[in-house]
């Protein structure tokens, strides 16, 4: 069937199939017309399935060139037509084999006729600079004051918001609240938090919610009853509408091992929950790291979570607070892409050892980075306007999944400018209103995958 003239034929580009085109050629039902025989043959879906990983002319020239082999034609059906008819529109010459010289509309697809000497096919897309899924989305600190206006980030390029942080009540640590100062009632009605989700996604925006944090404790810890734990953190998915969760994983939430056994069995029981109903559940662990990377509390509670089958969306590290973990005369920046650096190895080696492969680019795009912009806790530690618009542009490269920052609260200058101490409501440096969201959003998407 080769001796067609397959062999011969060159390719101008390649054209790499991402999950939109492996979903056509997998799905392929072709058959190959043999008038001189008078009679059809089908192509069997196996052999089809084994051409959909090769570059998208490959797929195209293999039926090219059974056509080609008994002087006939090819029709592919519905689901593979989009791929011929968008070279209608944007159309590459491959040199070699066949030419479409006409298109017709048969019963189940498109008719496609080929002779002479060269085949037009789709060109190729240039690629993003970062997946479609990479996303970027500030901190809100939701009940620091003053108030946080999260609706207002409608009105601005970057329209996702990380809201912050549910703990558990001090009277009842399986029901969680915000901060400790709100219980999913009382924030509707005292912080009109529901409302300003609401039309926050009216203008396109979205949120995700983090557990835990610093100050207080994660749901886990306090929380001792797995179903009772695994109901809290549902009570909140389902309140908020939410796809993505956030764990901030700090203190006692990141050194307690029999929380975090607590916390990944209740967290696999409730993405099996969701995916019994035809829904999906994004979680991001967020851990505190050194410019060596994850410390062996962090390593621990990747492995716990995947040991007991949570699907990880990804690892967010935070850029911050290094202290004398940072080299002298080490950047808060240079700091920050080792930590980075030294992490996605960590995630390779912690999925390989449960018995997962991830490629290199697979473990960036799980990753992703929050800094502390401005005046860190850390007096002298200061992440710079310039810091961040060179941690966005080594975020593009290595295609990292997640960028975030510490806060959207603190994305402003300080009404009596530069202070040396870090504020819960402004930078601490000179900067211009949300600039820091602007700079380190540059790029990414306003979708939670």
């Amino acid at each position: 069937m080769m001796r067609s003239g397959f062999r011969n034929l060159h390719l101008s580009r390649p054209y790499y199939l991402d999950n939109e085109y492996e979903a056509v050629c997998s799905g392929y039902a072709a058959r190959v017309m043999m008038p001189s025989k008078g009679r059809t043959m089908s192509l069997i879906n196996n052999a089809i399935k084994s051409i959909k990983r090769y570059p998208l002319e490959t797929a195209v020239f293999f039926l090219v060139s059974i056509s080609l082999a008994f002087g006939g034609f090819v029709i592919v059906s519905t689901k593979a037509t989009t791929l011929f008819a968008r070279a209608d529109a944007n159309t590459a010459s491959i040199s070699g084999g066949a030419q479409i010289i006409s298109n017709s509309t048969a019963a189940n697809g498109k008719a496609i006729q080929f002779a002479g000497s060269a085949i037009t096919v789709p060109s190729p897309t240039p690629a993003p600079s970062l997946p479609a899924k990479a996303w970027f989305a500030p901190y809100v600190d939701i009940t620091s004051w003053p108030i946080y206006a999260v609706e207002q980030l409608g009105a601005t390029p970057n329209k996702l918001a990380v809201i912050s942080f549910i703990t558990p009540s001090s009277s009842n640590p399986c029901t969680p609240t915000w901060g400790g100062y709100y219980t999913l009632d009382t924030a509707a009605r005292d912080l009109n938090l529901d409302t300003r989700i609401s039309q926050l996604r009216s203008q396109g925006g979205n949120v995700t919610v983090s557990f835990g944090g610093a100050v207080n404790s994660e749901l886990a810890v306090a929380c001792t009853n797995q179903a009772s734990l695994a109901q809290a953190y549902s009570s909140v998915i389902n309140r908020y509408q939410l796809k993505t969760i956030d764990l901030d994983l700090e203190n006692a939430g990141l050194n307690d091992q029999a929380a975090g056994d607590r916390r990944a069995k209740a967290l696999a029981d409730v993405q099996t929950a969701m995916a019994s109903k035809n829904q999906h559940l994004d979680i991001w662990v967020t851990l505190p790291v050194t410019p060596a990377g994850l410390e062996r509390e962090g390593t621990n509670a990747i492995a716990t979570l995947l040991r007991n089958k949570v699907n990880l969306a990804g690892v967010n590290i935070m850029a911050m607070d290094y202290g004398s973990s940072r080299a002298a005369g080490q950047s808060v920046l240079n700091a920050s892409t080792s930590a980075l650096d030294s992490t996605q190895k960590q995630v390779i080696a912690l999925y390989q050892q449960a018995g997962i492969s991830l490629s290199s680019e697979a473990a960036w795009l799980k990753m992703g980075i929050t800094p502390m912009i401005g005046q860190a806790d850390v007096q002298g530690e200061v992440f710079t306007l310039d810091d961040a618009k060179n941690l966005n542009a080594y975020a593009q490269s290595h295609k990292i999944g997640r960028m975030s920052m510490w806060s959207a609260n603190r994305d402003v200058a300080c009404s009596g400018g530069p202070s040396g101490t870090a504020s819960s409501s402004c930078s601490g440096i000179s900067q211009n209103k949300a600039a820091f969201s602007a700079t380190l959003g540059a790029g990414y998407a306003n979708s939670l995958k």
